[in-house]
């Protein structure tokens, strides 16, 4: 009999969960902040984000779950240990408008809640959009949504910035989602101020920055862009303007599913993963 592909998905979740510490020991997160898994089937159709979670068991320890990559198994972004020289830092998601950079913030943040513990991993946001974010408003992980052009999102940066210089080491992480870099570039000087700095130290100190921009507003932020360490794209169907803002001119955007196919820039190559439906 023909497994189905939901039990071909579990037959790789199985075998990720037998052998996650022996990753972890062997190194697997030693180049990077994103975890180098062994090759393994691609299975299309994947179930949704709480049923993947559930059939994962418990993660390692201040990680964040960014979806299912090509070989079957989750891209894991490790929060623990931002050595300097590792390419690890603050995450920029972009991708053109309606392409899904906000529900990617969003399945970060639903991830957060549904596999750590509130001691473990915490989330803020701050967006344009607060309509997108009302299913993890009250979530326990959530330290709450502010909108970005109100007084009280720069209150948020103000207190994490504070935070920053007295989180101690080994303590839980604070993952700042940014619906709308542009939103925050181009505020007061003070929120300026604050975000610039937690992007200069806050993964050092406990706080990880993960921030979107549509691709059309990205050229006009390059100072902040250079912040960001570490790319995500989504669908661009103007060549030349992916070509810019990855670097690579053999790169090809345009044909990703809207939403759900992104790929991670990496300094080995590109990894292609999805985002699973939150629902």
């Amino acid at each position: 009999m023909i497994p189905t592909r939901h039990e071909q998905t579990l037959v790789a979740l199985e075998a990720y969960r037998e052998i996650q510490e022996e990753l972890r020991q062997a190194g697997a997160f030693d180049g990077g902040p994103f975890a180098t898994l062994p090759e393994a089937p691609f299975v299309p159709g994947q179930p949704g984000l709480a049923q993947i979670l559930h059939d994962l068991g418990p993660l390692p320890r201040q990680t964040l779950f960014f979806g299912m990559a090509g070989d079957g198994l989750p891209v894991l972004f490790d929060l623990s240990d931002p050595e300097e020289g590792c390419g690890r830092g603050p995450v920029l998601v972009t991708a053109e408008a309606n392409c899904g950079t906000t529900a990617l913030l969003g399945s970060l943040a639903l991830s957060i809640d549904l596999a750590s513990g509130t001691d473990d991993v915490q989330f803020g946001v701050v967006t344009g959009q607060l309509e997108a974010w009302e299913r993890v408003e009250a979530a326990p992980s959530s330290l709450g949504v502010w909108p970005a052009s109100h007084p009280s999102a720069g209150g948020f940066l103000s207190q994490l910035a504070s935070w920053a210089e007295h989180l101690r080491p080994g303590r839980s992480r604070i993952v700042l989602l940014v619906d709308g870099l542009d939103l925050l570039a181009e505020a007061g000087p003070q929120v300026q101020h604050d975000l610039r700095y937690l992007l200069m130290y806050g993964p050092e100190r406990g706080i990880w920055p993960v921030a979107s921009v549509e691709a059309g507003r990205a050229p006009g932020l390059s100072t902040w862009l250079n912040y960001f360490p570490v790319r995500i794209f989504g669908r661009i169907r103007q060549p030349r303007l992916a070509r810019a803002l990855s670097g690579d001119p053999d790169v090809c955007l345009e044909r990703l599913v809207p939403g759900v196919d992104f790929l991670l820039q990496r300094r080995s190559g590109w990894l292609p993963f999805q985002v699973p439906p939150s629902e």
